[in-house]
C-alpha cells in the first residue's frame, strides 16, 4: 500500500512539474523582427510625489537605437493633486532625442557616459517646454519632468520633478523601459517549484529502477 501511495504522489509531482513549465514557456514566446512595446519603468524615490506610465514603441531593432527606430511613445503621471498629465509623440509624431541608447529583447537601457555626446533621452512635446528626461551623464546624472497646466489651472510650465543623481533603482546602465516578458519573482518562483518537482520524480523513478534490478538480482541468485 505505501509503495502505490508513493508511486501516485510522485506522478501527481510530474504533473504538476510538467504543467509549470508549460505555463512558463508559452507565458514567454518567442520574440519575432516586429513592433516591440517597452513599459516605462516607475522610479517613485526620484519623481517627487508622482508615479509614471507610459511606452516606448520601437521597430524591433536590437542594439543601439536612432531615433528612426522609435514608432511612437507616451507618458503619463500623477501625483493624486493635479489631473493626470499625459502627452504622446504617435500618429508620427516623433519627438525623440537620444544618446547611447541600448535596446535588448526586453529592456530599453540607459548606460553611463563621461564624454560628449551626453547619454539621454528626451521624449518632448512638439512645439512646448513639456519634456521627460533621463540624462546619465557622468558626474551630474539628472532624471528630470516638465508638464503644462490648463489655463484653468494658471498655465505654463511647472517642474514635476528635477532629480540630480537619481537612484534609478539603484542600477547602472538605467533601465529606462522593459517588455512585459520580464519574468514576475513568483513567475520564477513557479518554475523553480517545477523543476523540483521534475527532479523529484526521476529520482523517483531511479530508486525504483535499482530497487527493480536488485529484486532480479535476489530472484536468480535464489
Amino acid at each position: 500500500m505505501p509503495s502505490i501511495l508513493s508511486h501516485r504522489l510522485s506522478f501527481l509531482a510530474f504533473i504538476f512539474g510538467c504543467t509549470m513549465l508549460s505555463a512558463f514557456i508559452f507565458a514567454f514566446p518567442t520574440q519575432v523582427a516586429a513592433d516591440t512595446v517597452y513599459n516605462l519603468v516607475d522610479y517613485p524615490a526620484d519623481q517627487n510625489g508622482y508615479t509614471l506610465s507610459g511606452y516606448i514603441v520601437t521597430d524591433g531593432k536590437i542594439g543601439t537605437l536612432s531615433s528612426s527606430n522609435i514608432k511612437s511613445w507616451s507618458f503619463s503621471i500623477n501625483n493624486g493633486i493635479y489631473p493626470p498629465f499625459s502627452y504622446n509623440g504617435g500618429n508620427g509624431v516623433k519627438e525623440f532625442e537620444y544618446s547611447s541608447v541600448i535596446a535588448t529583447t526586453t529592456q530599453i537601457l540607459l548606460p553611463s557616459a563621461a564624454t560628449d555626446p551626453p547619454s539621454y533621452i528626451q521624449l518632448e512635446v512638439p512645439f512646448s517646454s513639456i519634456v521627460l528626461e533621463w540624462d546619465n551623464y557622468t558626474p551630474d546624472p539628472l532624471y528630470l519632468c516638465q508638464v503644462g497646466l490648463s489655463p484653468s489651472e494658471g498655465g505654463g510650465v511647472i517642474d514635476a520633478w528635477w532629480k540630480w543623481n537619481p537612484q534609478m533603482g539603484g542600477t547602472n546602465p538605467w533601465v529606462i523601459a522593459q517588455t512585459s516578458d520580464v519574468p514576475e519573482p513568483h513567475t520564477l518562483v513557479l518554475l523553480c517549484v517545477g523543476a523540483i518537482s521534475l527532479l523529484a520524480y526521476t529520482w523517483h523513478l531511479s530508486i525504483k529502477s535499482c530497487r527493480c534490478r536488485r529484486d532480479r538480482i535476489d530472484l536468480i541468485i535464489t
